[in-house]
């Protein structure tokens, strides 16, 4: 129930309305007066704290405006039920957006307030069963705040966040710490297909999970700055800061191979992509590292492959837009040329930037051929549409 604190300087209109309370609203227990118009009423309200104060408009003088709406900002969830003669209705409705939430005509008569109480108290109701479903939202994501962490961390190495700030204003929200660069390294487990044909649901989707579980134990007791997430069934990705030089993540990557091996019985890859500086390439790490587990149908499972190793030529190819690539293909689809040919020199740019202003004909030519493929599949499903 709320906290009633009643203005006015007739201490027989307060007599009354006490007694009003306690006759319809026996509920009500907390009431308290002020009969002084001469007190400091914000530093009364400081001692009070009251959600409701019902007052005559006479009791702040000709200043009442003022006096209410600096109560409002100074307690903005205290509101106000106030009476006063019919020539007080407009100044009245004036102040209804300081928290004035009902008013009354003197002499208040019994009915009036029992009105205007009951509509205070619903409107108190109502804001305490709003409090209460923010609390259980906020418990709700408590319990939930790893899946949005998941969720963050899949658009940061998708490449959606594009935005360098906002990727480590959430790190740190998440309490992630990371100094320098960034590298990412990708483990996948080795023959996933033929290990979960002998297992039941709850233990086939639980591996990613243990994988995942082992690895942040391992990057906590090493401290290292970093964190890993489940990116699939059988894949987690590890985003690990630029504290440790390569050979230490790379040994790091070898001892975490053994580690799942040793521990979960599992054999696993790990692809691992180059360090970068900008938190928005940590999307180009994650290429990479995707890129560099391919390898291991040629360099052998089980084993760690940067993309440095097998890639040691190619710089630039994973730092292309791939949202710009796809924006290129639905505008020479849909017919936008002059898009085209913006997002082609946008595209070109960067990669005679990543390059230092030369870009390999081969790697121009894969980039070329993988667009005109991705318009040419766009066109065959329009023609068997038709």
């Amino acid at each position: 129930m709320p906290k009633i604190l009643i203005l006015d300087v007739d201490s027989e209109n307060i007599k009354n309305f006490k007694t009003y309370l306690q006759m319809s609203f026996p509920k009500v227990k907390t009431i308290y007066t002020l009969t002084n118009p001469a007190t400091d009423l914000l530093l009364a309200l400081r001692e009070i704290r009251p959600d409701l104060i019902i007052s005559d408009i006479r009791f702040f003088g000709v200043g009442a405006k003022k006096v209410i709406h600096d109560v409002s900002k100074v307690y903005p969830s205290t509101k106000f039920i106030l009476y006063g003669t019919y020539n007080d209705t407009e100044y009245i409705k004036s102040v209804t957006e300081y928290g004035v939430i009902d008013f009354m005509y003197r002499p208040v008569k019994p009915l009036d307030f029992k009105r205007c109480m009951e509509h205070a108290l619903r409107f108190f109701a109502e804001i305490n069963a709003q409090k209460q479903r923010e609390e259980e939202l906020v418990r709700d994501y408590q319990k939930n705040v790893l899946l949005f962490q998941e969720k963050f961390f899949a658009s940061v190495l998708s490449g959606v966040i594009e935005d360098e700030a906002e990727i480590m204003n959430s790190f740190r929200y998440f309490g992630f710490q990371f100094r320098g660069g960034f590298t990412v390294f990708i483990i996948r487990i080795d023959k996933f297909k033929e290990i979960v044909q002998n297992l039941g649901d709850a233990d086939k989707h639980i591996l990613s999970y243990k994988i995942n579980n082992l690895v942040n134990m391992r990057i906590k007791e090493r401290a290292f700055d970093g964190h890993a997430f489940i990116t699939t069934f059988n894949t987690v990705s590890c985003v690990l800061s630029n504290s440790r030089s390569f050979e230490e993540i790379l040994t790091f990557c070898g001892e975490t191979i053994e580690d799942i091996l040793q521990t979960l019985n599992l054999k696993v890859t790990i692809g691992l992509g180059r360090t970068y500086y900008s938190a928005t390439d940590i999307a180009v790490s994650y290429r990479e590292a995707d890129s560099a587990l391919q390898y291991r149908f040629y360099m052998g499972r089980g084993v760690a492959i940067p993309i440095a190793f097998v890639e040691p030529l190619n710089t630039i190819t994973y730092k292309q837009s791939h949202k710009k690539q796809e924006r290129l293909i639905h505008a020479a689809v849909t017919g936008e040329y002059e898009y085209c040919v913006k997002l082609l020199r946008e595209i070109f740019r960067t990669f005679s930037d990543s390059a230092g202003g030369k870009v390999q004909e081969k790697l121009l030519h894969r980039f070329v051929m993988e667009t005109l493929f991705s318009i040419g599949g766009y066109d065959m499903e329009i023609d068997m549409d038709e």
